[in-house]
């Protein structure tokens, strides 16, 4: 349903045991213990990958349409949505005015498409609202999306739609947290 809800109530289905659950600003993906994904929520922005834009009320099974095979993880930002597939590649799906989703243009992707470059097997994603920050097996960080505040991390305040890397003098990044307008 789609009412307001107030207190807790069970979520059920025939997905059996829960194990994992990932939020975005009005989205939702869970994990069953057999590691199917689900995803509920507002999709105005096609956030859930599902193929369009339309909200959805009850956990719809996240199917490979992609060739990605097994989802193995999820990280939501405010209205954009990550994979990482049993094959170690990462897909991006939602919101990207801003770039967020550093597939190297703006335009809104409504079914998970594959964040590729030359920066090596990507191996973690962090989302902020609307920004991300990416990790490479090199240990190098990148970030693409909203900048306004600097929150890319780059010296500069320009929007960013392809993943950029982060350098500074402050030696290794070993860890990346990010918030609403801030990393």
């Amino acid at each position: 349903h789609t009412n307001e809800v107030c207190a807790f109530e069970e979520v059920t289905g025939g997905w059996g045991k829960i194990v994992a659950v990932v939020c975005g600003w009005y989205h939702t993906f869970m994990r069953s213990e057999d590691g199917k994904w689900y995803a509920a929520g507002r999709n105005h922005d096609g956030q859930l990958g599902l193929g369009h834009n339309y909200h959805v009320s009850t956990f719809t099974e996240v199917v490979d349409t992609g060739g990605w095979g097994k989802i193995v993880a999820v990280v939501c930002g405010q209205c954009h949505t990550f994979i990482r597939s049993e094959h170690g590649k990462w897909y991006a799906t939602g919101y990207n005015a801003a770039g967020q989703l550093g597939l190297g243009h703006t335009n809104e992707v409504c079914a998970f498409r594959e964040v590729a470059g030359d920066w090596g097997r990507i191996v973690e994603m962090v989302c902020g609202i609307n920004h991300t920050f990416m990790r490479s097996e090199n240990g190098k960080w990148y970030s693409a999306g909203y900048n306004r505040y600097r929150q890319l991390g780059l010296g500069h305040t320009n929007e960013v739609c392809a993943f950029t890397e982060v350098t500074g003098n402050w030696g290794k990044i070993v860890a990346v947290k990010c918030g609403g307008y801030h990393t």
